[in-house]
């Protein structure tokens, strides 16, 4: 094998062994008393499609070669990821009357999370930039142009950004699925299931898409436990896609591409919108 080869192969185990860490950073979690790990019970074929699509973006995101691109890109996934452990910490460990020890399970634990977040940020940033920061080949000898296809108000950038933004949500679902449920979706799906008269106190029209999804989760499983996921979905996608319309309408409106890429960051980022979108 020549050198080229074992850094081919090299490249290869490398994106395999961190998407694996990465969804697996999705399924464990860290009962700090008893210093054991737990796994999120979800159905296997779940994780394995995945996995099989994280080695597939990854594998494409590797494989853009930008120097300047990728250092911008991993100290940006660094930042954040150190924030998301921070955050993670202080919600989950940083309570009283609870002694935190930073054993060897813990700390794998912490890394396991830290690498996950940082894998999927680099991911999306990355292809997120290359996609903006895209050359116009047809140009590039007489001016330097920079061919700003993404971000903009047709079709496909719409999609894409659907895509990335769901993408992006993704975590946030895996770690709490199906999804969040308050105590008034529980009473809706009673009163619409017949089983409680049926009133006006909550919004009928609401009740109804509970019971679309109540009886989309009947059909698939055999049972009404996966109708919170479902609702969860499309909340999402339809969040997805309004978020993804508000850039499609800037970029029609010639807002600036820097604010653009800004909203962008944070639909997709900041923690309320993804926690929103997987509630009921």
């Amino acid at each position: 094998m020549n050198k080229e080869s074992i850094k081919e192969t090299f490249r290869k185990i490398t994106i395999i062994i961190l998407s694996f860490i990465t969804v697996l950073s999705f399924s464990i979690e860290m009962n700090i008393r008893e210093d054991m790990y737990t796994f999120l019970d979800a159905n296997t074929f779940i994780w394995v499609l995945l996995f099989a699509f994280y080695v597939f973006l990854a594998n494409t995101t590797y494989k853009i070669k930008d120097k300047r691109l990728s250092s911008i890109t991993f100290v940006t996934s660094i930042i954040i990821a150190i924030s998301y452990i921070i955050g993670y910490m202080a919600e989950n460990y940083f309570v009283p009357d609870m002694e935190l020890t930073l054993s060897k399970n813990f700390i794998l634990f912490l890394g396991t999370k830290f690498l996950g977040c940082a894998q999927t940020i680099y991911i999306i940033v990355k292809l997120l930039l290359a996609k903006v920061l895209r050359v116009n080949e047809s140009q590039k000898e007489e001016i330097t142009h920079k061919e700003y296809s993404f971000l903009t108000n047709n079709k496909k950038s719409f999609f894409i950004i659907t895509g990335l933004i769901i993408f992006a949500y993704l975590p946030y679902m895996l770690q709490h699925f199906p999804g969040i449920a308050s105590s008034d979706p529980g009473k809706q799906a009673l009163e619409i299931l017949g089983v409680w008269e049926l009133t006006n106190h909550h919004p009928v029209f609401h009740s109804i898409f509970i019971y679309f999804c109540l009886q989309i989760s009947k059909l698939f499983t055999g049972n009404y436990s996966s109708a919170v996921g479902v609702y969860c979905m499309i909340q999402i996608l339809v969040v997805a896609m309004t978020f993804s319309f508000v850039l499609y309408y800037m970029a029609k409106k010639k807002i600036p591409i820097v604010y653009r890429i800004v909203c962008f960051l944070i639909f997709a980022f900041f923690p309320l919108f993804p926690l929103y979108a997987i509630t009921v």
